[in-house]
């Protein structure tokens, strides 16, 4: 019954976009399983109504159900049939022992439940026009900006894995292309999976989550579904066709949701996205290629090619050390590599010569300007060949240096972004001095709360005084929060000065982010907030729980490279409102981590030279003004990219107005 019900809402769709289906779409739960009664037509005709006002629409379903043959419908039958039994190889493998399992060998179909041949006759009857696809109509995933969209991806890349495991036998002169969709899947998700303990293999959010916290696994995620498989479909389209109805009638038969599959768009975005994980973090490529994320081995490595390809795309963006630095580890790479990669020199020969060429070109231009204004990403010096990469110096790397002498300068120029990424690289820039006045201690005696309950807090700057606090939320209220806003989240945006009223999204910002109103509903879990926002009030010593004392909670999440540029919490322009709370300006900024991750994600304040860790349940809190009433520029801060791990954040922004007495004038007039 529900695999009519879906080929009729295909139908539907089609009338109403007219679109044709070659593709697949992605789904994020398990289908179920079909009834196989031959009485499936008769019932579905007797939950049609039989009044008057629905006899005109009786008919037109009807004249649909006709379009179906017999063989047809036989044939999507079997499909069904083969999504059960390739779900029922995945919870196979999952109840297997972690230390006896071996996702390298590829067993042979089930002749049972395979019966390929009656399928691969009854295909040729099955008209395509029942698989309606308009992708201009359709909502395009942000998978190198989503966690969520990409979680889904991994769900469908184990159920693609698992389909070509059971049929690649019956590819007799093209089987090689789809071992290597086994061997990627197997050399990095697969490493990933094997990583964790017994208990986290069996689960699948766990699974995924590990994957798509890795970045290197997440660009062969990416690059599988988005280059290798359509690569598939064009040498062997006959055998995949069967794949793609299997994955449009699992996710119609459930949600009734198209998403589109990832592109050349999304692998180039996700380049970047590697890209800006290097360039912030100071990784070479040699050593991310090698799986060292930071001080983190993730075990998933970079074919030549796939390092070619990066190299090619930052060519691409302008980024010339960056695209010989990686190609010049391709080069490298394919003289070890075995006879299974498909990196051919010449091309990889001629793209270094390109980026060399276009790197002097560049070079002979910056020479001329001032030294502020020169070229970022290039090396000090002419590059003639590749071994000349090898010793070669950036240039952004005497920018970083020359950024730690205007240490402290509030003015917005070129020193506050590489402070910046001085910081998330690792570094800290305070003083001997400034250093000896930090302190951690028990606050006892700030509220009278604090006496039976103490808070664990650490002084990271004296003045002005940034303080990170320990233990403020149990894990069980942070997963409450992660969990309700996952499926809330869009792409971050930012106010846009330019015209007023209205918010632009850009590479500045790329995390996800909602909004929590727990102030206007009476749930339990809006409860446990209401009780949050009064220990920020506590902590904080400034009004927090009434309605104009501060924003709605913001809600961000930071997915590998994830970042958020240097920038001010004040909002400095009174013509516009992110949140269509209260306009008034943030006295004093909360931010909770709902997370702690494995490599980057700090909290960076490029002026003052300091970067918070992003440890679970502790929160980071400074105040945006002085009490002069001046915007504290000194309090410019960005959130460090995120290189392994994804990032949960909640921020409570604090008003001026109900705390002007709370935070009362100096008295000097610069304080």
């Amino acid at each position: 019954m529900n695999i009519l019900l879906s080929l009729l809402f295909l139908l539907l769709v089609e009338i109403v976009v007219g679109g044709n289906i070659t593709g697949f779409q992605f789904i994020s739960s398990q289908t179920q399983s079909i009834p196989e009664s031959e009485s499936t037509v008769p019932e579905i005709e007797k939950t049609i109504p039989e009044t008057d006002d629905k006899l005109e629409e009786n008919k037109q379903f009807e004249k649909l159900l006709t379009r179906f043959s017999k063989v047809q419908l036989k044939f999507l039958k079997h499909l069904n049939k083969e999504i059960i039994e390739v779900e029922k190889v995945i919870k196979q493998r999952e109840k297997l022992d972690p230390k006896t399992r071996q996702p390298e060998t590829w067993p042979e179909p089930d002749d049972k439940t395979d019966n390929h041949e009656e399928a691969k006759s009854n295909e040729e009857n099955l008209d395509l026009q029942y698989f309606p696809h308009n992708w201009n109509s359709l909502l395009r995933p942000q998978y190198a900006y989503a966690t969520s969209n990409l979680i889904d991806l991994v769900r469908t890349d184990e159920f693609i894995y698992e389909w070509i495991k059971r049929n690649s036998r019956l590819a007799e002169k093209d089987q090689k292309l789809l071992l290597r969709y086994l061997q990627d899947y197997n050399e990095s998700s697969g490493d990933v999976i094997r990583s964790l303990s017994s208990d986290d293999q069996l689960s699948f959010e766990k699974r995924a989550k590990a994957i798509v916290s890795n970045p290197l696994s997440s660009f062969r995620l990416i690059r599988r579904v988005a280059v290798t498989l359509p690569e598939i479909r064009r040498t062997i389209g006959n055998l995949l066709r069967n794949l793609d109805y299997l994955l449009n009638m699992k996710m119609l038969s459930k949600t009734g949701i198209i998403q589109m599959p990832p592109s050349a768009q999304d692998l180039n975005e996700f380049i970047e996205a590697l890209l800006r994980i290097q360039y912030y973090n100071g990784y070479s490529a040699r050593r991310l290629s090698n799986g060292e994320i930071g001080s983190f081995l993730s075990g998933v490595k970079l074919s030549s090619e796939q390092c070619m390809e990066i190299g090619q795309h930052a060519l691409t963006l302008g980024k010339f050390n960056y695209a010989l630095e990686w190609l010049r580890v391709a080069q490298i790479k394919q003289k070890t590599e075995s006879t299974w990669s498909t990196l051919d020199p010449n091309l990889l020969e001629s793209s270094m010569d390109k980026a060399i060429e276009k790197h002097n070109k560049a070079w002979d231009e910056s020479v001329k300007l001032e030294p502020s204004q020169r070229e970022y990403y290039m090396y000090t010096t002419k590059i003639y060949n590749s071994e000349d990469v090898d010793n070669a110096i950036s240039s952004s790397s005497l920018f970083k240096e020359e950024a730690k002498k205007q240490l402290g300068n509030e003015n917005w120029e070129y020193h506050i972004v590489y402070n910046f990424i001085n910081l998330c690289s690792g570094e800290n820039l305070q003083s001997n001095v400034e250093k000896s006045w930090l302190f951690c201690w028990n606050e006892q005696l700030k509220h009278p709360y604090f006496a039976i309950n103490p808070m664990k807090m650490e002084l990271l700057n004296e003045n002005p005084p940034i303080v990170q606090v320990y233990d403020v939320m149990g894990p069980k209220l942070m997963e409450e929060v992660q969990n309700f806003s996952i499926n809330r989240l869009e792409r971050s945006y930012m106010i846009n000065h330019d015209n007023p009223g209205t918010f632009i999204v850009n590479h500045d910002r790329t995390s996800s982010q909602t909004w929590i109103h727990d102030r206007f509903l009476d749930t339990e879990f809006h409860r446990k907030l209401l009780n949050y926002r009064k220990l920020v009030e506590k902590i904080m010593d400034l009004e927090v729980v009434k309605t104009e004392s501060s924003e709605s909670l913001q809600v961000a999440c930071y997915g590998t490279s994830h970042h958020y540029g240097p920038h001010l919490d004040a909002r400095l322009d009174h013509r516009v409102t992110d949140t269509g709370d209260y306009d008034d300006d943030r006295i004093g900024t909360f931010m909770l981590y709902l997370s702690s991750v494995e490599q980057g994600g700090k909290t960076a304040f490029p002026v003052l030279g300091i970067a918070a860790e992003p440890i679970e349940g502790s929160g980071v809190f400074w105040y945006n003004f002085k009490r002069n009433g001046m915007v504290d520029r000194r309090t410019y801060h960005g959130a460090c990219p995120v290189a392994h791990g994804i990032k949960w954040v909640m921020n409570t922004w604090i008003h001026t107005h109900d705390n002007f007495l709370r935070r009362p004038c100096g008295l000097r007039s610069d304080e």
